[in-house]
């Protein structure tokens, strides 16, 4: 794969804001529906996960210049992926509060839906968030690996597997 280069993206105070807002008004939605989030411990559905899986999601078409709040689905989670690209294919966004881990989907899904995925990294600093880089779905199940050394067992891909958002396919370098 090409050499990772990661895009930090700072989101503003009111980004960030609204990042909370949605994932407040998603969370509302999960209960309401009695939607479990796989990711939370105990409870129907975390605030703070939704919120960050809502940032990284924002981060990600803020980097790659492809939408903007409007585009986040408030009412659930989408099985199709977390950001429509602009050919019309959708990509998985994956964020982990803990920077330096790889990309990861549950192990009951075994794989994601998408054409593509991406991951992000929540940065220590607020509002920071590091694009890590993006792979194809084929990409992620060649390269994937079952890992069941964790809380809950995931499929995971070694970060440094990833292309670099600069070599991402619908864009060119001047335009990230």
């Amino acid at each position: 794969m090409d050499r990772l280069h990661v895009n930090y993206v700072e989101l503003t105070r009111h980004e960030a804001q609204r990042c909370r807002e949605l994932a407040t008004q998603q969370r509302e939605w999960s209960l309401a529906h009695n939607v479990r989030n796989y990711k939370a411990d105990d409870s129907a559905s975390n605030l703070a996960i939704v919120e960050v899986g809502i940032a990284g999601e924002y981060t990600v078409m803020k980097a790659l210049g492809v939408g903007g709040f409007y585009a986040i689905n408030t009412e659930g989670t989408n099985p199709e992926g977390d950001v429509l690209l602009p050919d019309g294919q959708w990509m998985e966004v994956k964020t982990t509060q803990r920077p330096g881990l790889n990309m990861f989907v549950a192990s009951q899904h075994d794989t994601f839906a998408a054409a593509y995925g991406a991951l992000v990294w929540a940065m220590p600093e607020p509002r920071r968030y590091a694009v890590v880089g993006w792979c194809t779905k084929d990409e992620f199940d060649r390269r994937k690996w079952l890992e069941t050394n964790m809380p809950k067992p995931m499929w995971l891909m070694s970060w440094r597997h990833l292309h670099s958002c600069q070599h991402w396919p619908l864009f060119r370098d001047s335009e990230l």
